[in-house]
């Protein structure tokens, strides 16, 4: 059996399984299962296929971004590098047959302007086209210009994604198994929240000088010593507290840190914007989303609930044209799936399905063992979740306190 994974990041479950348009998705859908897919948080390409390869959520790879910190300084945020875990693509190869990826996400921006964007497409589903044609046991190609092109192109670009999906589909025999994905879907931005500027505004974040203009935080001149919050922005902003002992001018005690913690956590979630609308933002402990804990977890994750406003951590007054370099349109937590091929039964419509449920998946199909610890559950194995095995409260509150521990609240 051969294995074909395509990745369609950006791809909104509402926009996609519901166009009439799209015939070579039709004929998937109808052929085998389908339906929107949970993703992970923070969403977006590097966590989302970072979490499908491995079945391992974010916190156990310690992938918490397209920029995380990669130790406890203040240096600017890098690109992070996952925790060791066998992929899928390592445990599919068999036989010698080599595992084929093409367009796998990286933190770097692909061209700008929808007519590059659909180039750069055609010339990713020829390579992959041209590769299909060899000797492989799975493959996985990845496009993620629906994430990209402007609001006015993604009906277009939708069928120009359908034909390049059909040619895919040609070059495959009897016996291959399909699985499209997105990741994560998009909805539009509707503006900025300039996080680290109300942090500064609050005290929380205090500066030697203050901007002309608005500059990133590694530009800055920030007085550490008085710092106790600072944030990485994105669409998911990760907030950071500057704990004594844990980073190099720490100010907060750990044993204030829970408190802190809850107080800022409570003030946005009720912040309203300069015209007094709410921000509608939901702030996450880490601990109580993740199974663990690696690399440098942040202390908050926050983003838009029902608003689509995107961090930024620049501080210092903005230029008028600063929406001009930013996305238009952010990521969010649903995806979708579509499953067919050998053998597999047409099951249609599927509820309840996790991204963390693909890779289980794709190895009970390939008749490979998933590696021992995935929450994840086999979409094989029914529609309905599996039970889980019930837990103590001494088991749930030691689980807490041991993910305490990786963020340095509790020794």
């Amino acid at each position: 059996m051969k294995i074909l994974v395509i990745g369609l990041d950006g791809a909104s479950p509402e926009r996609l399984l519901n166009d009439e348009r799209l015939q070579t998705l039709r004929y998937l859908m109808d052929a085998g299962s389908y339906g929107p897919l949970r993703g992970v948080i923070p969403p977006g390409p590097i966590p989302g296929w970072a979490s499908l390869a491995t079945g391992r959520d974010p916190g156990e790879l310690g992938v918490y971004g397209p920029l995380d910190r990669s130790d406890r300084s203040y240096a600017a945020p890098a690109v992070p590098e996952a925790h060791a875990a066998p992929t899928i693509w390592d445990l599919l190869a068999r036989d010698g047959k080599p595992a084929i990826a093409i367009g796998l996400p990286s933190a770097g921006s692909g061209p700008v302007g929808d007519d590059a964007i659909r180039a750069e497409s055609r010339r990713r589903f020829a390579d992959a086209r041209r590769a299909l044609g060899g000797d492989w046991s799975c493959a996985l190609v990845v496009d993620d210009g629906l994430a990209r092109v402007s609001g006015g192109a993604v009906d277009d670009y939708l069928l120009h994604l359908d034909a390049e999906l059909g040619g895919l589909l040609e070059q495959l025999g009897e016996d291959a198994v399909v699985l499209l994905a997105s990741t994560h879907g998009t909805a539009p931005r509707e503006g900025t929240f300039a996080l680290n500027d109300w942090l500064a505004r609050e005290g929380m974040l205090v500066l030697n000088r203050q901007p002309s203009q608005a500059a990133p935080l590694a530009e800055l001149d920030v007085n550490w010593a008085k710092t106790s919050a600072w944030c990485v922005g994105g669409p998911y902003a990760r907030i950071y507290l500057n704990v004594h002992g844990r980073e190099p001018a720490g100010i907060l005690e750990p044993k204030d840190c829970l408190r802190c913690r809850d107080e800022l956590k409570t003030v946005l979630e009720t912040a309203v914007d300069e015209s007094g609308r709410p921000l509608a933002a939901a702030v996450l402990r880490p601990e109580e989303l993740y199974r663990d804990l690696r690399g440098i977890a942040p202390d908050l994750i926050v983003h838009p609930t029902t608003r689509g406003w995107l961090a930024t951590d620049a501080i210092g007054p903005a230029p008028a044209d600063v929406a001009a370099d930013l996305p238009h349109a952010l990521p969010t937590t649903e995806g979708f799936f579509i499953l067919a091929g050998a053998g597999l039964p047409a099951l249609g419509a599927v509820e309840g399905a996790r991204l963390l449920d693909l890779a289980p998946t794709l190895l009970q199909l390939a008749g490979r063992p998933a590696p021992e610890g995935l929450s994840g559950r086999s979409l094989l194995d029914g529609a309905a979740p599996a039970a889980r095995p019930a837990t103590s409260v001494e088991d749930e509150e030691a689980l807490v306190r041991e993910r305490l521990r990786g963020l340095g609240y509790v020794s």
